[in-house]
């Protein structure tokens, strides 16, 4: 079940929600898809028309690996219950898509952070301690330790491999949704070429 109101926070902008009726405009959908994948639509300069609305839904299907005839049609005509459950379903497969890529993140810190503290380890093997470095020494080691069972846990409850490859295909979606939109701005513009002034002078 949807809430009356919605309140949807992203890194491009954020926009309200009162009533499922409002999903049919180009500044909810494209600020949603921003949510899930920062930066894909330019919010502010897009035109609030069909278009811009279906292009956001089917960057929502190809993030998710699904495949519908789902339009900006069925947002403004559909079942309300159905349009609620594919919306709620768009929302709950996509927290877990930013769930997946915030594990293959932490997890590259993670083995970033063990190389580091592990080449202060080999410095500390290699020179003769004072007393208070051995404390340094110990509370490092330490410290290696939890980041290593940190790492065993994201692994143990995450498929990480997964969530690479799903990273990776989310960069592709956006970055084909960006050509799209690219090429329509060339086909919606007409480009003139303005000669120099020169060229008349001379004339």
């Amino acid at each position: 079940m949807i809430p009356n109101t919605i309140n949807e926070e992203a890194s491009d902008g954020a926009v309200e929600v009162k009533r499922i009726e409002d999903l049919v405009h180009c500044s909810v959908m494209c600020t949603l898809v921003n949510y899930f994948l920062p930066q894909t639509f330019a919010v502010d300069v897009m035109l609030d028309d069909r278009w811009a609305v279906n292009v956001a839904l089917k960057t929502f299907e190809a993030l998710l690996f699904i495949t519908t005839s789902f339009s900006c049609d069925d947002l403004l005509q559909g079942d309300l219950p159905a349009v609620c459950a594919y919306v709620c379903f768009i929302c709950m497969a996509g927290f877990k898509y930013k769930q997946s890529k915030s594990a293959v993140n932490y997890a590259k810190q993670l083995s970033f952070r063990i190389e580091v503290a592990q080449s202060q380890l080999n410095i500390f093997s290699s020179e003769i301690l004072e007393v208070s470095q051995f404390a340094e020494k110990n509370a490092l080691q330490q410290k290696v330790i939890e980041m290593r069972n940190e790492l065993e846990w994201l692994i143990k409850s995450y498929d990480l491999e997964c969530s690479q490859k799903w990273v990776k295909h989310a960069w592709k979606v956006q970055r084909k949704t960006k050509d799209i939109i690219q090429q329509k701005i060339k086909h919606r513009f007409e480009i003139v070429v303005v000669p120099r002034l020169s060229n008349y002078i001379e004339q």
